[in-house]
């Protein structure tokens, strides 16, 4: 009867040290800057505005959750609407997290940077 007792622990010990263990998520990060993050032409004028920060998030069961090209175009889209005037970033960064627990996956992606007005000038170049 005794060794049964010391199975059940043991046995409890086991399965309270596995599901500690599964409470336990792992995030993985990736960032870069973009210096040159947009086209200007020669003959503009660029004029920044304000800082700005927008962010998206995707929890998926299972499997890892992906950006689209959609998704990312609608984060800069929604920076650039933080600042009125403004349509490009300029030096911004970009950041994506995806976090596991257990059986979830979070993907969590940001972009922050300074939003600026590009006025074309007039000018002919010769």
């Amino acid at each position: 009867m005794k060794t049964m007792n010391n199975y059940s622990r043991v046995l409890a010990f086991c399965i309270f040290a596995s599901l500690l263990g599964l409470n336990f998520g792992c995030s993985t990060q990736y960032g870069a800057m973009v210096p040159n993050s947009a086209f200007v032409f020669p003959n503009s004028n660029v004029t920044p505005l304000y800082p700005v920060k927008a962010e998206k998030s995707k929890t998926w069961l299972f499997i890892a959750p992906s950006l689209t090209h959609k998704d990312i175009k609608a984060t800069y889209d929604q920076a650039l609407t933080q600042a009125p005037g403004a349509n490009l970033l300029v030096n911004y960064r970009e950041d994506t997290t995806l976090t596991t627990i257990l059986f979830f996956q979070h993907l969590h992606y940001k972009i922050e940077g300074t939003a600026a007005r590009m006025e074309v000038g007039k000018k002919v170049l010769n």
